[in-house]
């Protein structure tokens, strides 16, 4: 025999049909629902599945006459540089030797973003990064000497799509009242739907799979309107990295930053409430395409007590970001302050409102 049963939109338990009132009526929160009017808000409201509809076409390869491949044997990360470029350790890892294997063709990119800032502009970043830390070791911070600076053309794949999307909140609005001797707090559920469209133009997704994708997204944004045309000429006397990562394993991830983006973009919409929890999510991509760019980024490594820390700097913007050791010592000294100054400031108050009764 089938059964069929449903939910309450305001507590999600399942609602009886109460034969007295010829309605639904909800056991817990008392909650009544005309039978039709329930149904046709199920259907109306039921979230749909994610389509995606993604334009991906094989990209050509360009030749790249005077280059050459740096393969590291320790991690496998490959970087395309000048033949006469002096490549003695890995920008990834750090290993010494690397080997060169000369090139016949790459995958051509479809737009460069060129380096505006140079070098020096990447050391003084690091040093105005490491002077704002309180919390590093002071020797790290007299001795700290960068091993490697290597500035790098990261691939990445550009996806753009007009994107729909539905989404279901649960949501409240709480008032206060007096009634006689009783201060009454009344709490309203409801079930808030939205949908909307919108159009992603060149969502970012990192190629690389060498490089932490926590440190590449520190990174954004980049500006595009400065993206030119690809041409070998951008790549003189800059290390290149080769993509290793297609569009389809991109797709996932591209995927995902466009759905928290529009499930962000529908709660933002839904107003007036004191608190909003989102229940569900789906999108539709419409025309979607995929556009292979390289985007320029300074590598740094440094070591410190044998371990190695990596930071990296836009080579566009000048946003800097990377991981830096810490002294307990000075993290607990900061703690303690803090509480003692929290104490201080909660005593004052208490000393304040005793003497005033």
């Amino acid at each position: 025999m089938a059964t069929s049963s449903y939910k309450c939109p305001n507590c999600n338990a399942d609602i009886p049909f109460d034969a007295s009132s010829g309605k639904l009526k909800c056991k817990y929160c008392g909650t009544e629902y005309d039978v039709e009017n329930l149904k046709a808000f199920d259907v109306e409201k039921k979230v749909k599945t994610d389509v995606c509809d993604w334009n991906i076409k094989d990209q050509k390869t360009v030749a790249v006459d005077g280059k050459i491949s740096y393969v590291c044997p320790s991690c496998g990360g490959e970087v395309v540089g000048d033949e006469n470029m002096s490549a003695t350790s890995c920008p990834y890892c750090g290993t010494a030797i690397i080997v060169g294997e000369k090139l016949s063709g790459i995958l051509e990119p479809n737009l460069i973003i060129p380096f505006k800032l140079t070098k020096e502009d990447a050391k003084k970043a690091y040093a105005k990064f490491i002077s704002k830390k309180k919390l590093l070791p002071n020797d790290f911070k007299v001795n700290n000497i960068i091993d490697k600076l290597n500035d790098i053309y990261v691939p990445y794949w550009l996806f753009n799509g007009d994107v729909s999307g539905q989404a279901r909140f649960r949501a409240t609005r709480t008032r206060g009242y007096v009634d006689g001797d009783y201060r009454i707090e009344e709490t309203s559920h409801y079930l808030v739907y939205r949908d909307g469209e919108a159009t992603f133009d060149k969502v970012p997704v990192d190629a690389s799979t060498k490089l932490d994708d926590a440190l590449l997204d520190a990174l954004e944004p980049f500006d595009y309107t400065e993206a030119k045309p690809f041409n070998n000429a951008y790549l003189a006397s800059h290390l290149a990295d080769k993509y290793d990562q297609d569009q389809d394993e991109s797709i996932k991830k591209a995927n995902e930053r466009m759905r928290n983006t529009v499930q962000s973009m529908l709660a933002s919409s839904a107003i007036g409430y004191d608190t909003l929890l989102p229940e569900s999510c789906s999108f539709q991509v419409a025309n979607g395409s995929a556009a292979y760019a390289l985007l320029p980024i300074y590598i740094f490594s440094t070591k410190y007590n044998g371990k190695i820390y990596q930071f990296a700097m836009n080579g566009q913007t000048g946003k800097f970001t990377g991981d830096l050791p810490m002294d307990k010592s000075k993290a607990i000294k900061s703690c303690l302050i803090t509480f003692l100054i929290a104490f201080a400031i909660v005593y004052i108050i208490m000393i304040l409102l005793i003497g005033g009764f």
